[in-house]
């Protein structure tokens, strides 16, 4: 609790000047203007906790925290579908258990900076200065995300001081509400939480929305970065360390828009703007006054009740790590999309979700008026939540794309497994080199071969089939690599431009006689669902030099061999199942424990339900990317269900308990 709410015990005299009567304060008034004077009691009129000049400082106060609110959301959301592609960008061999640390850096600053923003608001007596501090936070760290291409090599361990630091910045969620608290009598305080919690979803709103729209304005220059790109002649360029300079892209523009929104937000909290008004304290200085208050008992809090609660409010944040660390990756291995469309369709589609919450929020408060909380706790929230979890375990028989950086993209990168049309073999021969390079345009490209595989090329001319063709390109005998370079003439093991032409048509025309040959050799490589299939599937990567761009699930990823995709219309149902179930479920858990505990000063409890929220966004992060990278979405997805299925007994289980503290009065 902030020092407001702390002062409440505040000395009678000073109480005194606080709350006076309305006709108290008129005759004072009158006294200032005509010099008339007139004594009236202080029990003849009801007390006025504030004059009108208070209440409008107040209510500029709550905007500004509203908007400070806003700006926090949008911090967080804005770079929750860039992250990963902004990774791979400033490090191409990162892995995505890198990125669980990445995402667990934000929580991990919240919930140890917390209770230190928490005593300090009590020992200075004002939240101002905290607010301020957040503030400074929260801009430093999205500065450092938007020039983290200048760090080099370094940039991945930066990218998790700028997350920790916006994380920092985001603990001053919990001076909102305190403040929120101190700031609202017992009648407004529904309201204003209610705002708060607008506020809050109109941030995971716009920020999707934001990094959609630029990824879709930089969808033709995404990509500058200079560590690793691949030159004209095909080598990998070192390393640009001579010269430094700050990019301009999708990904950085991002922290430039958060340095933007936290210096205006900076100086909405000038004393000129911003005025703390503890009218909280008044109240509660008014009401001891009146109830002469000794004559109630309060209970202790039902504690199984308490940690059941707190338990199912880990598991739901756990939930939502999920959004926060793998939807984007995840999209882009099952569908083999681009960055830019991954990052685009997600954002859309978490822009459309941030309006449903809202939505949910407000139905939310219009049901529990009418029904049973805990039912609808149950049949609005958990169920949806459960369900959505098991929608998304795979099934039907489409497997991934297998990301193909293999000499093999000789036969398969000028057409795609859903082509209809077999194209003619002259053509193919011409046309079809590894990479996207076309030899008939003099372009030249490096590319590896193992001797058995240029024994291919070099062998008699002979009747072949496309089992042959498999068998040999699967060779797995032990021999050193010899490159061929196409157009070079001072390389060893050297093939001129000619030649490479000749004998790569010769292998296309011989080796794929006919159309329904080549037909064949396509269905063989692309068939999937037994295990023999399943071992065809697994391709020998033979790596070229350079910079593979082709698109699908990573080979590493054993899992993505055996297990199917989710399907876009199965993901779509289970998501809108999920966001429907999370806003409910995230408001009355919140409200079972507040109402645990009864009317007693909850602020030591709500610190450890903010820290027990800032646990799971720590611990799920870390854990859902290992465990997505190591097992996949069958493993994923199981374990979220069977921990929603825990939940959903628990609650029936304490469903009897989870009622308001009853109030005892003493004779």
């Amino acid at each position: 609790m902030p020092a407001q709410v702390a002062d409440a015990g505040l000395e009678e005299a000073s109480a005194e000047v606080l709350i006076k009567p309305n006709r108290v304060r008129a005759s004072f008034k009158a006294n200032n203007g005509n010099g008339a004077s007139v004594h009236i009691p202080e029990d003849e009129s009801p007390p006025v906790l504030e004059i009108p000049s208070e209440r409008r400082a107040r209510r500029r106060s709550h905007y500004v925290v509203y908007v400070t609110t806003f700006v926090m959301s949008i911090g967080f959301s804005i770079v929750l579908t860039g992250v990963w592609p902004y990774l791979q960008q400033l490090d191409p061999g990162v892995s995505k258990e890198f990125l669980g640390w990445v995402i667990a850096a934000n929580p991990l600053g919240q919930m140890l900076i917390s209770p230190l923003l928490g005593y300090w608001g009590n020992k200075a007596k004002s939240n101002r200065g905290a607010f301020l501090f957040t503030l400074v936070t929260f801009t430093i760290g999205n500065g450092i995300y938007a020039i983290l291409s200048v760090f080099g090599s370094s940039a991945r361990i930066v990218m998790i001081l700028s997350r920790f630091l916006v994380g920092m910045s985001s603990a001053n969620i919990a001076i909102v509400r305190s403040y929120i608290s101190a700031s609202t009598t017992t009648a407004e305080r529904t309201t204003a939480v209610a705002l708060t919690s607008a506020a809050q979803g109109l941030g995971f709103i716009i920020g999707p929305a934001i990094q959609t729209a630029l990824a879709v304005a930089f969808a033709h220059n995404t990509s500058s970065f200079k560590n690793s790109t691949l030159s004209g002649e095909g080598k990998v360029e070192e390393a640009v360390t001579e010269e430094v300079w700050v990019e301009w892209n999708m990904y950085s523009s991002t922290g430039w828009i958060g340095v933007f929104l936290g210096l205006i937000n900076f100086f909405l909290f000038f004393p000129c703007v911003y005025q703390e008004c503890p009218i909280a304290a008044r109240e509660a200085m008014l009401q001891k006054r009146m109830l002469k208050d000794n004559s109630t008992t309060l209970p202790k809090p039902d504690y199984v009740c308490v940690i059941g609660v707190l338990f199912s409010f880990f598991i739901f944040l756990f939930i939502y790590v999920l959004l926060e660390t793998i939807i984007v990756p995840m999209c882009i291995d099952l569908y083999a999309w681009s960055d830019e469309k991954a990052i685009t369709i997600v954002g859309i589609g978490l822009s459309l979700a941030g309006a449903l919450s809202i939505i949910m929020y407000a139905l939310t408060s219009v049901l529990t008026r009418r029904f049973d909380e805990r039912k609808v706790f149950i049949f609005l929230g958990l169920i949806p939540m459960t369900l959505g979890m098991i929608l998304n375990f795979p099934m039907g028989n489409t497997y991934p794309k297998i990301k193909n950086c293999t000499i093999e993209s000789l036969l398969h990168e000028s057409f795609d497994s859903t082509l209809t049309s077999i194209p003619d073999p002259l053509e193919l021969s011409l046309t079809t080199l590894p990479g996207v390079h076309n030899i008939a345009k003099n372009e030249k490209q490096p590319f590896t071969l193992l001797p058995e595989e240029l024994g291919i090329i070099n062998k008699e001319r002979r009747p072949s089939t496309p089992s042959t063709i498999v068998e040999e390109m699967s060779s797995t005998s032990k021999m050193p690599e010899a490159s061929v370079f196409l157009g070079k003439t001072d390389k060893m093991n050297i093939i001129d431009e000619e030649m490479a032409f000749s004998t790569v048509s010769s292998l296309m025309l011989n080796t794929i006689g006919s159309d329904m040959e080549l037909s064949a050799l396509i269905s063989q490589m692309n068939t999937t669902g037994s295990e023999d299939n399943i071992h065809a599937r697994r391709r020998r990567h033979i790596i070229r030099d350079g910079v593979c761009h082709d698109l699908g699930c990573p080979p590493e990823q054993e899992w993505c061999y055996y297990t199917p995709i989710i399907e876009i219309p199965q993901l779509a149902v289970s998501a809108f199942l999920a966001i429907i179930g999370y806003p409910v479920a995230f408001t009355l858990s919140s409200s079972f424990f507040s109402k645990l505990l009864g009317p007693k000063p909850q602020g030591v409890w709500m610190g450890i339900l903010t820290s027990t929220g800032g646990l799971s966004r720590v611990v799920g992060p870390i854990f859902v990317s290992y465990l997505y990278t190591a097992l996949g979405t069958r493993w994923t997805f199981g374990i979220l269900f069977l921990l929603m299925c825990i939940v959903v007994v628990e609650i029936c289980f304490l469903y009897p308990k989870l009622i308001p503290m009853k109030i005892c009065r003493a004779k």
